[in-house]
């Protein structure tokens, strides 16, 4: 028997518009260990596009253990970034070789959820096997709520960082 796979949220999502898209990346990154999680992460595209466009597609696995041995928090995080290297905005143009900064769109999509008896034991036990429904619905509905609810919370937080560091961005004109 498969451990159970609880969904507690699925899509949010983040858009942005403007200069130094590229830190986006690194902010992402931050904001998860922050939170404590393991990410591991691989390059599903890189791109070089007429006019000195530039794009990146990624996608994350981010996961922490919540309680011991049982239960596993994780998201799946896909980010695209799209950027061209433009003069810094504020400088003149007369200004020959003029500071580059990446100017662009960021797409971040985040699904969570949570894998609950990871090891099985109940699954694995003849005797058990049985009472794992009447386990379900007495000793883990209110741990399911709670790490459920702290999941989307976690989810909604990180989308909530990458709202206010690009606050502090110059947007596109």
């Amino acid at each position: 028997m498969a451990p159970s796979r609880i969904w507690s949220f699925t899509n949010l999502g983040f858009h942005y518009d403007g200069y130094h898209v590229t830190d986006f990346y690194r902010a992402l990154y931050r904001g998860m260990v922050d939170l404590g999680y393991n990410t591991s992460e691989w390059l599903q595209a890189r791109g070089f596009y007429n006019e000195g466009s530039e794009a990146v597609v990624s996608r994350w696995i981010a996961t922490r253990e919540s309680e011991a041995k049982y239960s596993l928090n994780c998201m799946t995080i896909t980010s695209k970034i799209i950027w061209k290297n433009v003069p810094k905005p504020g400088t003149s143009a007369e200004t020959k070789n003029p500071p580059l900064v990446p100017k662009g769109t960021f797409d971040l999509t985040i699904n969570g959820f949570i894998v609950l008896d990871f090891l099985n034991v109940w699954g694995e036990s003849l005797i058990l096997k049985p009472f794992s429904s009447l386990r379900d619905n007495l000793m883990r509905r209110r741990m399911k709520g709670n790490l459920m609810s702290a999941s989307r919370k976690e989810g909604d937080l990180l989308i909530k960082n990458m709202r206010e560091f690009s606050s502090f961005l110059p947007t596109i004109k």
